[in-house]
């Protein structure tokens, strides 16, 4: 099945009931689009990013596609994310980007790869660990290169270090950062600030953990699915590609990606507005001129 047609509905509240607006997703078209995005970038694999339950399309169909096209990483936002896609028979590596202490059980059941993203978070999940060393090895870390969200200030590099180097059960899978303004020319010194900021980072971070190479031996990413045609040279090991995979065209580029997910309704009735009035609840938006407006 290529087509997947996701109602705006729910039939636990609703029965038989649904509206006939609906959001198709071609996975052919998905499929497509990561074949072009593998052809151009550099680095070793791609990531995908399927957060937000598939970009609000179909996380588990969508995430399928892609491991029989054969990512080796998907990345989501949050646990259950990773649970749902674990619960639909997804195999593939799974880093969840924000996990919350309180869902640390569920990585362990469902083999989910937390990313850490403070020094308060690591010191909660290696209290966890240590009663779960059953737990995968497999940790991400994430740095604020100045994007100031989520992530590690790299201040904490000798802390890190200490914390970590006694450990012989874990294993620095990936270090990454999130850029602030990728998809804009405007803001490229910032970007390549940051990107500065994130090879000192990363290189300061191997020189912590010389000589334990399951710390030091990590793949890096910073680029998303805006800046991996801009900044070609900085694709580092792995690339992150989420809104690109539905053809949403890359900054600067002219790829031939192709739009994968459609929007369609059925239009109830058309009217024409005379000049001067206003329309539906409060009659706030009148015009000097007569609008034809479908319902």
């Amino acid at each position: 099945m290529s087509r997947i047609e996701i109602k705006n509905v729910n039939r636990n509240l609703m029965g038989d009931t649904f509206h006939v607006t609906s959001l198709t997703l071609d996975l052919e078209k998905v499929a497509h689009n990561l074949k072009i995005i593998r052809d151009r970038v550099r680095a070793e694999g791609v990531i995908a990013v399927v957060k937000g339950f598939g970009y609000g399309t179909n996380a588990p169909a969508l995430s399928k596609l892609l491991e029989r096209e054969g990512v080796k990483f998907f990345a989501v936002a949050y646990v259950d994310e990773g649970v749902r896609l674990r619960k639909s028979g997804v195999k593939t590596r799974i880093i969840v980007m924000n996990p919350a202490p309180i869902t640390f059980d569920d990585l362990n059941k469902y083999s989910l790869e937390p990313t850490i993203i403070s020094l308060e978070h690591l010191k909660k999940y290696l209290i966890w660990k240590s009663n779960n060393p059953e737990a995968l090895d497999q940790i991400h870390l994430n740095f604020d290169s100045g994007m100031h969200r989520l992530g590690f200030d790299p201040r904490d590099v000798s802390e890190i270090a200490r914390l970590l180097i006694p450990l012989e059960n874990l294993n620095i899978a990936t270090v990454y950062t999130h850029l602030a303004g990728a998809e804009s020319s405007d803001q490229d010194p910032y970007t390549i600030q940051q990107f500065n900021n994130f090879d000192l980072l990363c290189s300061t971070l191997r020189d912590s953990f010389k000589g334990h190479l399951h710390l030091s031996g990590f793949k890096t990413h910073a680029l998303n699915s805006s800046g991996v045609s801009r900044f070609p040279d900085k694709n580092y090991d792995l690339v992150r590609v989420g809104i690109a995979l539905f053809g949403t065209e890359l900054s600067n580029s002219d790829w031939g990606l192709i739009p994968a997910v459609t929007f369609g309704t059925v239009i109830s009735l058309v009217r024409t507005i005379p000049p001067g009035e206003g329309l539906s609840y409060g009659l706030t938006d009148s015009a000097p001129h007569e609008r034809t407006i479908a319902w």
